[in-house]
């Protein structure tokens, strides 16, 4: 900078100005596994700020349960936007090691919170050609949250809708036409039984987490119980007579 005072005299100085790191934002939400996670780590929140992105990402500290040497770079898991995003890690304390698109270091440091089933029981009570379904399911596994009912087709070896008998494919999206949405913390009444052979049944969880190297968000599906019913009449009881 050139100055000059009022008095007429002249002064030069030299400034070096720096850049100031930006922190980086995280969040986490459980995995699909007992015991796994997920995390995003980004600059500005969503989307991305597009001035700052991540170059470069290394996990520099981990539980032992995770299966790579230190340091592990897993700069692949970078999305598209500049922002970091990953699944199925171990529960426990991560420390991650960033160098952003403007050369500057930065670390984030985080414990790992597991999907964990805190508790999670349901009762059927049987009615003529169909049944009442309780469920009570409490975990930590919260986001986008939905419960759905699969009936067992033994001829053809697949899972599908309880009442149209719509295919499951598996690993696709569970909805409407493969599977009966029911309700949490719920009676669900009337579900009809159709048939007159001893059915197995499932109820699925499905929820959502990060995903490994994109924006959108990962889907869990989760069984969570199996059980049998059979609608048929049944002997509850028999009398001699003379």
């Amino acid at each position: 900078f050139s100055l000059i005072d009022v008095c007429g005299n002249p002064y030069t100085y030299l400034v070096e100005v720096t850049g100031v790191a930006e922190t980086p934002n995280k969040s986490q939400r459980p995995g699909c596994n007992i015991g796994d996670g997920s995390i995003q780590i980004q600059f500005g929140i969503n989307p991305p700020n597009p001035t700052t992105q991540i170059v470069s990402i290394e996990i520099v500290e981990a539980p032992i349960a995770l299966a790579f040497p230190l340091p592990y770079n897993v700069s692949y898991n970078i999305t598209s936007a500049g922002g970091f995003s990953m699944n199925s890690l171990p529960e426990g304390a991560y420390k991650f090691k960033i160098i952003d698109s403007c050369g500057f270091e930065s670390f984030v440091v985080e414990t790992i919170v597991g999907f964990t089933i805190v508790s999670s029981t349901y009762n059927v009570t049987e009615n003529c050609s169909s049944f009442n379904l309780q469920l009570n399911h409490d975990s930590n596994g919260t986001y986008i949250t939905s419960y759905h009912l699969q009936k067992y087709d033994a001829a053809n070896d697949v899972w599908e809708h309880p009442v149209t008998g719509f295919d499951y494919v598996p690993n696709s999206a569970v909805n409407a036409t493969n599977a009966l949405a029911i309700l949490n913390n719920i009676d669900n009444l009337n579900i009809p039984y159709l048939g007159t052979l001893t059915a197995n049944y499932r109820i699925l969880k499905v929820f959502f987490n990060y995903s490994n190297g994109t924006i959108g968000l990962n889907r869990c599906i989760i069984p969570i119980h199996e059980f049998e019913f059979n609608g048929g009449p049944k002997i509850i009881d028999a009398y001699a007579f003379p």
